[in-house]
């Protein structure tokens, strides 16, 4: 049976790939979940192509598996993008309105947002997101929509994210040598939060924490506004590596031991004293508790100050009664919950389901949060039948349809 309406995302990490494939049924904001692949990746290190073959191979495996599950090819896919290279910062437009009566139209908007997005980048920089924040009408601040009001002079405060230009050829690339479109990247914090943030925690203030194999991604929310992101570069594989060390394993064995048996903090009660990794390791092993907790929290503690200096930089710390919401495959372990809550004194929820139908058992896992997040960031942009009126009147092209597309997913 043809599949109509398909919709693809490929979150590419540092420790794996995963591609979700689904399909927008009309009259349903829920995407049925058709297909889901999942892969090691071995040609990044934190967020940057390091190995063009080894990517471009890992990419194919991931959603091969995908379209065999979903029994459809794919064509074209959202595309996660992160880093340390990528960066944002705020930009103001300023316009004059231009019908005669002063009234804002869409035309208007279009324009002012145009003026924001104009900025100086070097020459190996390129804008990946630009983001409306709010409008100012003759002095009248924190306009949401304008359209329709009375004004001489319109602003646009937007931020803007930008990223270097050969590291998203390099991805481009990847994604392109297995027949595959890029339909847009998209930061992958923003693509976690659209999976975990209802419109609720975004009025309300909220820090969505995503802890990948390679990097920490952060986004924070206030007031339906995206106010601040960030993308640190640790992740859960410090924590291999350093168990690999204490423990004297491989990498293999310490990944093994991080996730069965690694906690933060106190973690469970009623631990043994010690545990018998042998099962694990090339040789007979018996390591303390102690020893494996230590480590862990050690490099968890470390992640934890970064962010809260993160928050501290905008003046929000212990101050987002929404709180944190964790996502990726590094918030399982053990007391890590527990921990944040401690640390950033903010109230803490965890992620294991997202708003899919469909065969959605594989999903039900916080490291699924950004390739959820793609589905639904491109469903919503190109299927969200209640945003089509507002853009009625823009003019075609390159630059006016990026306009429309940044208002569907950034304006409430």
């Amino acid at each position: 049976m043809a599949r109509h309406n398909i919709i693809a995302g490929i979150d590419i990490g540092n420790s794996a790939i995963k591609t979700v494939i689904a399909e927008h049924k009309e009259g349903s904001a829920r995407p049925q979940v058709l297909g889901i692949g999942i892969s090691p990746s071995n040609g990044l290190r934190r967020g940057m192509a390091v190995d063009m073959t080894e990517a471009t191979s890992d990419v194919k495996n991931s959603v091969s598996q995908a379209e065999a599950e979903a029994g459809v090819r794919i064509k074209r896919a959202y595309v996660s993008v992160s880093g340390q290279h990528i960066r944002s910062q705020t930009s103001r437009g300023v316009i004059a309105v231009s019908r005669a009566d002063n009234e804002i139209s869409e035309y208007d908007i279009q324009r002012v947002l145009e003026a924001a997005s104009t900025i100086s980048l070097p020459p190996n920089r390129e804008i990946i997101h630009t983001i409306p924040k709010r409008f100012v009408v003759d002095g009248q601040e924190f306009v949401k929509n304008p359209v329709g009001m009375t004004g001489i002079r319109l602003e646009a405060d937007v931020i803007i994210i930008d990223a270097i230009s050969p590291y998203i050829k390099s991805l481009a690339k990847i994604v392109n040598d297995n027949d595959i479109e890029v339909a847009e990247f998209v930061y992958a914090p923003l693509a976690a939060a659209k999976a975990v943030l209802n419109k609720k925690a975004r009025e309300h203030g909220a820090l969505c924490l995503d802890l990948g194999g390679g990097l920490c991604n952060l986004a924070v929310f206030e007031e339906g506004e995206l106010i601040h992101t960030a993308s640190l570069p640790v992740g859960s594989k410090n924590i291999t590596n350093d168990l690999a060390i204490a423990v004297k394993v491989s990498l293999d064995a310490a990944e093994k031991i991080k996730l069965e048996h690694g906690f933060v903090g106190q973690g469970t009660s009623g631990r043994k004293e010690t545990v018998d990794l042998s099962g694990i390791a090339e040789e007979e092993l018996i390591v303390s508790k102690k020893l494996i907790g230590e480590v862990v929290s050690d490099r968890i503690s470390e992640i934890t100050e970064m962010i809260v200096q993160e928050l501290k930089k905008i003046n929000r710390s212990n101050t987002l009664p929404a709180g944190t919401i964790l996502s990726g495959g590094g918030t399982k372990l053990d007391g890590f919950a527990e921990h944040i809550k401690d640390k950033l004194k903010l109230p803490v929820r965890k992620i294991s389901s997202y708003e899919f139908d469909g065969a959605v058992q594989k999903m039900e896992d916080p490291a699924f949060a950004v390739s959820a997040g793609l589905v639904l960031w491109g469903m919503e942009k190109e299927f969200n039948e209640n945003e089509g009126r507002f853009f009625e009147g823009f003019t075609s092209g390159k630059a006016a349809n990026k306009i429309k597309n940044w208002m569907k997913i950034f304006l409430p």
